[in-house]
């Protein structure tokens, strides 16, 4: 498709391996006319996370070839085969339609301005190239509960994600980072709950852990603001028709090693359930444990949360005398590999209450004939293992991490890789299970008059 400044470009992806940092593309365009023969590549866009791409602010009745290189852990691949000659339409020729690509994945992408200037190599100094080595070495990356600032000088805030009974969730844009400068903000009353939540994730920052960028007080609250992740394990998992093993173990060391952190810091995160879950990008699996609103420290007695989400809270959890701890965490870790590995919750059916599920968590043996026979043996047992109702016997972090199911080992990475599951039934499974009902009537009356958004509210 080709309007007079646009080119719509489509490619196959590679067929390689899947790994953490998933695939990012580079598209490079170049002039394909008659005494073009020798062009220079020019660099569109070099993370691109889709196999489709619309090219703006190209010239009418411009001839034009593209190619394209592949990006994974490893670093960049071989360029692609140069594509044919196209070529865009007359000046003033219609746009192309979105409601020919309304249905499409694509990245949209603009040609480098011509006008654009920057230092040339001769133009820098050693003065200069030391001021950038001591910025970039002065640099401090701790967050710390800003008081005295207005954080509307560096944060927007924009329509609403979430709205839970003592929090709001909101888009929010940081002015000071030129890329990726969307974020959120979650904000919430002051008092000690709040301030243990911000404690807990400032501590337990890590790799697979949502990242704290900036934290304020103003006007009664607490404003937090974290990265932008991309969706929840369940999307990433329903989102094509079948998925591997070894996609979901890359999830689950992933979410382990999360956990064992936390764990070694001194804290308990005790929400562990695939809203809580999410992946850093479209492509990318890396993932991150967020929402630390029951989270806890071990060192100190630890209490029940007190509105736990029915299908993912553990046996203890439920139990009039049970004690939670640790491997309370655990058993969310198992009960999302379980069902990824099934389709199905292995203690809620379509049309239980919460008062069955509950009972069925408490008391009902787990059926391992859920999971297909497809599955290795070595997730059949680690899954299995995770949501053992005795927390004694339960898996732990450092048990999970060295288990083979999730070993790094490439004969186990091969046999992963070639096990695969259908997503039909776990996209039945995952809206029952994880659906929120916004709580606008708990919020705090003065915390939703000044900064809750009404008219963007979404149930995640």
């Amino acid at each position: 498709m080709a309007s007079d400044s646009e080119l719509f470009v489509t490619w196959e992806a590679p067929d390689m391996p899947t790994s953490i940092e998933g695939i990012v593309y580079k598209l490079e365009v170049r002039p394909a006319g008659e005494n073009d023969h020798f062009a220079a590549w020019t660099v569109v866009g070099d993370s691109v996370d889709d196999e489709a791409a619309l090219v703006k602010h190209l010239e009418p009745h411009g001839v034009y070839q593209f190619r394209v290189t592949a990006k994974n852990g490893f670093g960049w691949g071989a360029s692609s085969l140069t594509s044919r000659a196209v070529k865009t339409r007359h000046r003033g020729a219609p746009k192309i339609s979105p409601e020919h690509l309304k249905k499409l994945h694509f990245n949209v992408l603009t040609m480098p301005q011509r006008d654009w200037k920057g230092k040339a190599l001769t133009e820098i100094s050693e003065e200069d190239e030391e001021a950038e080595e001591d910025t970039v070495g002065a640099k401090d990356n701790s967050v710390f509960l800003n008081t005295a600032d207005d954080f509307e000088k560096r944060f927007k805030l924009d329509s609403e994600l979430f709205r839970g009974k003592f929090s709001v969730v909101r888009n929010a844009t940081d002015s000071k980072c030129e890329v990726n400068a969307r974020c959120v903000a979650k904000i919430r009353p002051t008092g000690p709950e709040a301030s243990a939540e911000f404690e807990a994730l400032k501590t337990s920052q890590h790799d697979n852990v949502v990242k704290m960028i900036a934290a304020y007080e103003k006007e009664g609250a607490l404003f937090v603001f974290q990265e932008k992740l991309y969706e929840n394990i369940f999307e990433r998992f329903t989102f094509n028709d079948t998925y591997n093993e070894e996609q979901i173990a890359i999830s689950m060391r992933q979410l382990a090693a999360a956990l064992q952190w936390l764990h070694f810091r001194g804290i308990v995160h005790l929400d562990v359930q695939p809203t809580n879950v999410m992946f850093v990008s479209k492509r990318s699996w890396v993932l991150k444990l967020i929402d630390f609103g029951n989270a806890q420290m071990l060192d100190e007695p630890l209490q029940k949360p007190s509105d736990p989400q029915v299908q993912w809270a553990a046996p203890e959890v439920h139990q009039a005398d049970g004690v939670v701890s640790a491997q309370t965490d655990m058993w969310g870790l198992g009960i999302i590999c379980f069902t990824l590995l099934s389709g199905f919750h292995p203690f809620s059916n379509d049309d239980d209450t919460d008062r069955e599920t509950i009972e069925a968590v408490k008391s009902q043996k787990c059926d391992p004939n859920l999971i297909p026979v497809q599955a290795s043996q070595e997730a059949l047992s680690f899954s299995t293992w995770a949501i053992k109702k005795n927390p004694s016997r339960r898996m732990r972090t450092d048990e999970a991490l060295s288990h083979r199911w999730l070993s790094s080992d490439p004969h186990m990475a091969r046999r992963r890789e070639g096990i695969r599951y259908q997503s039909s039934r776990l996209r039945k499974t995952a809206p029952r299970t994880t659906a929120r009902k916004p709580s606008a009537k708990y919020l705090d009356t003065k915390l939703n008059s000044a900064f809750g958004d009404r008219k963007t509210i979404h149930a995640i």
